[in-house]
């Protein structure tokens, strides 16, 4: 099923301010591990998450006293091998997260050189790489050293920069260049503190209180044909796929389709939501309409369109932009749905993932004459519909009421 919408005043939006909290994905300051410890080529060093690759060895030794960006008792002193790819590297690929295109990145170490070097060190191959690709992706080496001294080095940039691969990405495997041009080194590089963190992206924000959004995708309003999200005030809902919805026709009708965008996922959910924000106070209420179109196929064998249970179309306010959207099991989203019931009505319900009843549905269309379809007679897309709803804050605490209508 395909779902061809033509926005018009539709408040889906923020109610609150996003966290930039950032999510640390490697992180090390040797604190853990014992003095003396050693790690060789290719070993986790003991009770670390570092590993020394490709010929590269090391032992916690105490800092000296030069070394004063040390922050604790405990560094690493480093050695390579005859190699050109010595390393610092975690101790094994680390997974657990999500990082957007529009995501940034803070890569930071801290390193003591005593004397010159032959090769500049602290080049870095971040591996940020989206799930199933292969090869290691490009290599940052800005702000690398050759000493003596000792240096606060810090990579920092958008995650479209440095992802291999189409994002998101949520494998991460970060390696540090030691090596000296295949020379052989002894104790040549203290090390301390690895910080690798993803910070989310965090639109601009502008508090609104009247009009919110009043749009028809065209290209005189800013809007070009392609994924919504990055579009005007359009952002992609962090964790969620890409896509949600493909701007299409913006040269002249303009909309925002789903059939198009190709990439419905049933795991993290595909959404964009508009990063303006609005206040969230009791009694407070919004409100709006959305023109909608929905289209089916014959199914296969048959002459009529099969349909399940299932909603189409879910919108509303929310106080955060990091979960998939969710009817009724998330204390921080207020939101309407457009359900298709397996004989082709249509329900509007609100806060409510299971099948319509009397008493739960605020509106609902008939197949023929009131929706403009029957896909169980061959008939596979709707009229234009037009879905007006308001959402009101009570004064009991959490607690948020709904109207709707279809016309």
């Amino acid at each position: 099923m395909k779902k061809r919408i033509l926005f018009a005043g539709l408040a889906v939006c923020t109610a609150a301010l996003q966290s930039s909290a950032q999510t640390v994905v490697w992180q090390e300051d040797f604190e853990s591990t014992t003095n003396g410890a050693t790690s060789g080529n290719n070993q986790t060093l003991y009770n670390t998450v570092v590993q020394t690759a490709n010929t590269a060895s090391s032992i916690v030794t105490t800092p000296p006293a030069e070394f004063t960006l040390a922050s604790g008792t405990n560094c690493i002193l480093l050695s390579t091998g005859a190699n050109a790819y010595t390393s610092v590297r975690p101790s094994s690929i680390i997974g657990g997260f999500t990082a957007n295109a529009a995501d940034s990145y803070a890569f930071s170490f801290d390193i003591y050189i005593p004397s010159a070097l032959a090769k500049a060190v602290g080049d870095v191959n971040p591996r940020l790489e989206a799930s199933g690709t292969a090869g290691n992706g490009i290599t940052l080496d800005s702000a690398t050293q050759t000493g003596p001294g000792q240096f606060h080095i810090e990579y920092t940039g958008s995650c479209a920069d440095i992802i291999n691969g189409n994002p998101p990405a949520n494998t991460i495997y970060p390696f540090i260049g030691i090596d000296q041009n295949s020379v052989v080194v002894s104790n040549y590089m203290y090390m301390d503190n690895i910080h690798f963190a993803i910070i989310p992206y965090v639109p601009p924000v502008t508090v609104v209180t009247g009009d919110f959004i009043d749009t028809g995708f065209i290209a005189a309003e800013g809007y070009s044909d392609g994924d919504l999200a990055g579009q005007t005030n359009w952002v992609q809902v962090s964790g969620s796929a890409p896509y949600a919805f493909s701007v299409i026709n913006s040269a002249s009708t303009g909309e925002a389709d789903t059939a198009t965008a190709g990439n419905h996922s049933t795991n993290t959910g595909n959404a964009v939501y508009w990063s303006d924000a609005t206040y969230n106070n009791p009694a407070d209420a919004w409100e709006g309409y959305v023109d909608f179109k929905l289209t089916t196929y014959e199914t296969a064998g048959t002459n009529v369109a099969l349909l399940n249970n299932q909603d189409v179309l879910v919108f509303g306010i929310a106080s955060e932009t990091t979960n998939a959207l969710r009817l009724n099991t998330i204390d921080s989203q207020a939101l309407m749905s457009v359900k298709v019931r397996a004989n082709g009505k249509l329900a509007a319900q609100f806060a409510d993932e299971n099948n319509d009843q009397n008493d739960t549905r605020l509106a609902v269309l008939l197949p023929g004459t009131e929706s403009g379809w029957d896909p169980l007679n061959g008939d596979y897309e709707t009229d234009t519909i037009r879905y007006s709803w308001k959402i009101r804050k009570t004064t009991e605490f959490g607690t948020y009421q709904a109207t709707a209508s279809f016309s």
